[in-house]
């Protein structure tokens, strides 16, 4: 989905689901392997959190059988960590409050990845049509 907070509540949904109902959600596992891992390089990091939580889930759900497969996946992973640079928590913090670095670059809806509508279409909204 396009909207970060649905592929967010669905990944902690769906591992949920797993944990309760194993038998009935292994048929659907593949599927599931490829949305979880798919989001765990997400832009939004707690869409990539949560998939971490419901490989977790599935893990507590279908035991050795997907341990083993998400020790595969972190093997292969957690290396490329090393390819970041090195940031410390003042030097994140700058880059956050750095206004050059924020300036004149294209604006995203909160509720998506989509760039935000220009002003002309706001006026053809019904009142309140699009809040929260």
């Amino acid at each position: 989905d396009e909207s970060w907070p649905v592929r967010d509540e669905a990944c902690l949904a769906c591992g949920i689901l797993c944990r309760c109902y194993p038998e009935e959600c292994r048929s659907e596992l593949g599927t599931l392997w490829e949305r979880w891992t798919e989001q765990l390089t997400d832009q939004i990091w707690s869409v990539r959190e949560d998939a971490a939580v419901a490989l977790g889930d599935a893990v507590e759900a279908y035991k050795m059988e997907f341990y083993l497969k998400v020790k595969e996946l972190l093997k292969k992973l957690l290396p490329s960590a090393k390819k970041q640079a090195p940031m410390t928590m003042t030097e994140y913090k700058a880059r956050q409050n750095d206004e050059g670095a924020h300036t004149d670059s294209q604006l995203f809806s909160c509720g998506s990845l989509a760039p935000k509508l220009k002003k002309g279409s706001e006026s053809k909204r019904k009142d309140g049509a699009g809040r929260i």
